[in-house]
């Protein structure tokens, strides 16, 4: 919360500005551990909170996933 007054010299009147900015909690922590694989809650400016599936795409290795100093490489 932010609370301002102006009040010109050569004027009498005075000038009250309040802003106050309030934060609510778009999930709640224990509803982050129910949602499934591949899906988001997404919550754009002005639309309301939607619930969306991200598609399961995999790609393919193109280099070794790990590869020991030895010169022996590892894939899982």
């Amino acid at each position: 919360m932010e609370g301002r007054q102006l009040s010109p010299k050569d004027i009498g009147d005075r000038k009250t500005i309040n802003d106050q900015d309030k934060i609510e909690k778009l999930m709640l922590p224990s509803e982050f551990m129910h949602i499934t694989d591949f899906h988001a809650i997404v919550k754009l400016s002005s639309f309301s909170i939607s619930e969306t599936a991200i598609p399961r795409i995999f790609l393919q290795a193109r280099v070794p996933h790990f590869q020991d100093r030895h010169g022996v490489t590892t894939e899982t």
